[in-house]
């Protein structure tokens, strides 16, 4: 679990980074966090999929399409002042941490490495 954390905290960090070095060249560096995506990876694993949909706002998993909005606006003039920022694409994930912690307190180790 460690592991996963510290790498989603270097790509934070990492497009900070970026982000200010290559800001004054006119280049924008950003990222999209996504949280449960339904994918064919994701398929056949409803235990855990069931457990995600219980405690984000959103109430479902999201659709790989749905990250699409993201990055097309991050992507677009309408995001020229934007810098440095990773944005959330989770079905409101990021609310609901606390009960996040909880749940992941239910699962056996192997399974608690698929919540971050």
């Amino acid at each position: 679990m460690a592991g996963i954390t510290d790498t989603f905290d270097d790509i934070l960090q990492l497009t900070k980074s970026w982000a200010a070095e290559f800001g004054p060249n006119g280049v924008n560096v950003n990222a999209i966090a996504p949280g449960p995506i339904y994918t064919p990876g994701t398929a056949g694993d409803e235990e855990l999929l069931a457990q995600l949909v219980s405690i984000a706002p959103a109430r479902r998993i999201g659709q790989a399409t749905e990250l699409v909005g993201a990055a097309v606006f991050l992507a677009s003039d309408e995001a020229s002042y934007v810098h440095g920022i990773t944005l959330p694409v989770e079905g409101g994930s990021t609310a609901t941490s606390t009960r996040k912690e909880e749940m992941r307190e239910g699962l056996p180790e192997t399974r608690r490495r698929s919540l971050t």
